[in-house]
């Protein structure tokens, strides 16, 4: 599946994959290698076990940030 996503891709579209969680290692390494990067975003749907729904996404957006794009 990650093989035939990679084939989609043309140089025009952005270079970045929102997770919900960790991907596989093995998915993250494909995609890196086609110079997709993987980044963590948590969309919080349910009460997070620490913090609240606004410490969540400023990780998230720390998370985005820190690509550099």
């Amino acid at each position: 599946m990650v093989e035939i996503f990679i084939k989609s891709l043309n140089s025009a579209e952005p270079k970045i994959m929102l997770w919900e969680g960790e991907p596989h290692p093995e998915t993250r390494l494909l995609l890196e290698e086609a110079g997709v990067r993987s980044v963590l975003f948590i969309p919080c749907g349910n009460k997070p076990e620490n913090g609240d729904y606004l410490s969540v996404m400023n990780k998230n957006i720390d998370n985005l940030a820190s690509q550099h794009y």
